[in-house]
């Protein structure tokens, strides 16, 4: 029976983030209990990933668990790796409420957060209980009160106190909801920032630890190749593709009206063909040297065995979750197995 189909009216009665906040609260509570099942393991699936040994190449995106809380529960849902954040050094609330919404015809999300979350020390604290048989990442960005001339800096110490208690770092500078961030994405600036990063990861002997940079939809095509070298030459992994989009043109009319005023990222089915586009853009400058992680739309097993089929190593959901529940997984799973 699918529970999920059950309770979902009641959960899309509520405001979006207060029926994120009461499936987290429940789910925080229960998670660690017995359920006497066990998701399938696809043995098939296994996979490598920047070094990393995966069960699956199916993982959690970013912005779902910011604070480290439900691994366990990522975990036994069958989830091949999870990634936690965006996590900044200080504790912020992020921007206004209400910052999320559901565009529920097209079964999307427009969400503003802001990065609200715990702050880099207390969630390290958090994950020394993370299961230790599970890939975990931490996506990482910068303090809203920071300063773009001093955003490498908070990166740094971000990576300095996650470093130990992740199997990999992501570096978000694609979220549209921090004013200024996604202008590090300008190849002359990104260049500093990643030297800057990559220098503290010698610092603390960490050089096998994977790097990954989470790129915006909507940065130029013509950037590709230029962030490619620098990513590479700085000795970062991979590329996650891609981020949420500003772009509300894919959006029906009749939606676009009443969101114009509360402008944030995009994310869903409508988003997937614009990242699929953009993985394959910069898999022509990548030539397989370096993992991508497709993320961005996928909601089907189809969407997954296409990203994975024609170049992706691995790839994440977030919002197909929320519309159709944690079955998604096995589903896309099962899918690809059987394709």
């Amino acid at each position: 029976m699918n529970l999920y189909k059950l309770i979902r009216p009641l959960l899309f009665s509520l405001d979006a983030e207060k029926a994120h906040d009461l499936v987290f609260w429940l789910s925080e509570r229960f998670q660690d209990w017995p359920n006497g099942s066990e998701t399938n393991t696809y043995p098939r699936l296994k996979t490598t990933l920047a070094g990393l040994s995966l069960r699956n190449p199916l993982g959690l995106a970013a912005g779902m668990d910011k604070n480290a809380r439900l691994l366990p529960l990522w975990k036994s849902l069958g989830f091949g790796f999870a990634e936690i954040g965006t996590v900044t050094l200080k504790p912020q609330e992020g921007n206004p409420k209400p910052r999320i919404f559901r565009v529920t015809e097209s079964q999307s999300i427009i969400n503003r957060l802001g990065f609200n979350n715990d702050g880099a020390l207390a969630i390290a604290k958090r994950l020394e209980n993370r299961p230790k048989d599970f890939v975990v990442g931490a996506n990482i960005g910068k303090n809203k009160t920071t300063p773009l001339e001093a955003a490498a800096r908070d990166y740094q110490e971000s990576f300095a106190i996650l470093c130990p208690m992740v199997d990999y770092i992501t570096i978000n500078i694609s979220s549209p909801n921090t004013s200024g961030l996604r202008s590090l994405q300008d190849p002359i600036l990104l260049r500093g920032l990643l030297k800057n990063i990559s220098h503290q990861r010698m610092q603390y002997r960490q050089d096998s630890l994977p790097i990954f940079l989470k790129l915006s939809p909507d940065i130029d095509y013509s950037d590709a190749e230029e962030i490619v070298a620098i990513v590479t030459g700085e000795g970062f992994s991979g590329l996650i593709l891609t981020n949420t989009t500003i772009n509300l043109d894919l959006l029906p009319a009749s939606d676009r009206s009443w969101l114009g005023e509360h402008p944030g990222g995009l994310s869903g089915p409508l988003l997937f063909e614009r990242s699929f586009l953009l993985q394959q853009h910069f898999l022509r400058f990548t030539k397989g040297k370096m993992p991508i992680i497709a993320s961005g739309g996928i909601s089907t097993g189809a969407d997954l065995h296409k990203v994975l089929s024609n170049g992706a190593t691995a790839a994440q959901i977030y919002t197909s979750i929320i519309y159709k529940g944690p079955k998604i997984i096995q589903e896309c799973l099962e899918f690809v197995d059987k394709s």
